[in-house]
């Protein structure tokens, strides 16, 4: 069974990538998504930001 999820935000830091013992690759980073939602009675708009931990094992893509 795979789960896949496709999420389209901005980097928060740069990535950290490191080798397991056994081999096997491992990275991590941040990723910032967002969406604009009215807001009050006057029209205005409220950006709303999700912060989401990123940890990617073996192969990716």
């Amino acid at each position: 069974m795979v789960n896949r999820v496709t999420l389209i935000g901005n980097l928060g830091r740069d990535p950290e990538a490191r080798s397991l013992e056994n081999g096997a690759m491992v990275a991590k980073f941040s990723l910032a998504t967002g969406e604009t939602l009215p807001g009050d009675k006057e029209g205005n708009w409220q950006e709303q930001t999700e912060w989401h931990e990123i940890i990617a094992w073996r192969e990716c893509g």
